[in-house]
């Protein structure tokens, strides 16, 4: 695995998207309302989606990748 923080969105089933990025532990964060910091955090994304009820991930293309 990488040395850096993967990025994704996060689905929910309701319709809302909201960005995330998983560090290479599994730990994943999610940011919530950029007005006011407010932040989401699961032991992993299986954690993240039952805490949600449900939804996917949208992993970015790697081919568009800035990481060195």
């Amino acid at each position: 695995m990488s040395t850096f923080a993967r990025p994704f969105r996060v689905h929910l089933r309701h319709g809302q998207a909201y960005e995330g990025a998983q560090f290479p532990s599994g730990l994943v964060v999610v940011l919530e309302d950029p007005e006011y910091g407010l932040v989401v955090s699961a032991a992993d994304v299986d954690a993240l989606l039952r805490g949600y009820g449900g939804g996917h991930l949208e992993w970015p293309d790697p081919s568009t990748s800035t990481e060195p």
